[in-house]
């Protein structure tokens, strides 16, 4: 409402909406889907039915959906949802070799190996950008989060711990989650303004550095776990990561 400022959630999870006919229209993964919508109550009716799929998107940054439709009702898109493109996990030595961790291929990033080299924490790209561990003597694999799309890994000192950021709450957030998939993953520090990217927990345990991207670029701060503040530790109009 521009008068009051008031807003009301219509869809969970999806991007690009489009009004016509009578009908909402908008994009998930790769699927355009409808509601029945009263623009006048701003309500939705029934459950959202498929319309179009495999729709080239953009899911993860801006949402935008290659599509349109008429108030007459007809639609035109563009095809091809971009897939996750799978890779090889590999450890590389100071020689340049590279020897697999796993035969599996998956869409990897951001792999962070734990401290006795057991273990390898990694995001593995789809619909939920979701945060892996890989025993490496056993190849197994465990996902530990579900809600939320993860980026930037790091283990804690004492290797009991991930770090990652994550967008579960809107913005891109720090969290810890056990290794072991117990639990759920805590909040460590979040500003609604703020987009953290990159993440060095200290060897003590008392907390680590974050690179925080704001409207002039990043800034580095030290956040402390028991207090959820923020220090600033190089923070100018340059851009500063690490």
């Amino acid at each position: 409402n521009l008068a009051t400022g008031q807003r009301k959630t219509l869809v969970q999870g999806g991007s690009y909406p489009v009004y016509a006919g009578g009908f909402l229209f908008f994009g998930r993964g790769g699927q355009i889907l409808a509601f029945t919508f009263d623009p006048d109550r701003l309500e939705l009716t029934g459950e959202p039915q498929p319309v179009i799929d495999d729709v080239r998107m953009d899911p993860k940054n801006t949402g935008l959906a290659f599509f349109d439709v008429s108030p007459a009702g007809a639609a035109v898109y563009v095809p091809g949802f971009p897939k996750p493109r799978e890779r090889d996990l590999v450890f590389l030595d100071r020689g340049g070799r590279a020897s697999p961790v796993t035969a599996a291929k998956r869409a990897y990033f951001s792999p962070a190996v734990s401290r006795d080299g057991r273990q390898v924490a990694v995001i593995v790209e789809g619909l939920e950008d979701a945060l892996w561990v890989l025993d490496v003597q056993s190849g197994t694999f465990n996902r530990l989060t579900f809600d939320m799309d993860v980026s930037t890994t790091a283990w804690s000192s004492d290797g009991h711990s991930i770090f990652f950021t994550g967008n579960a709450d809107g913005p891109r957030s720090l969290y810890r989650i056990a290794a072991d998939g117990s639990g759920k993953a805590e909040l460590i520090f979040s500003r609604a303004e703020w987009w953290i990217n990159d993440i060095s927990p200290r060897p003590d345990g008392s907390g680590g550095m974050i690179a925080a991207q704001q409207s002039h670029g990043h800034d580095l701060f030290f956040v402390r776990e028991a207090s959820q503040e923020a220090e600033p530790f190089l923070a100018t109009p340059s851009d500063e990561r690490r």
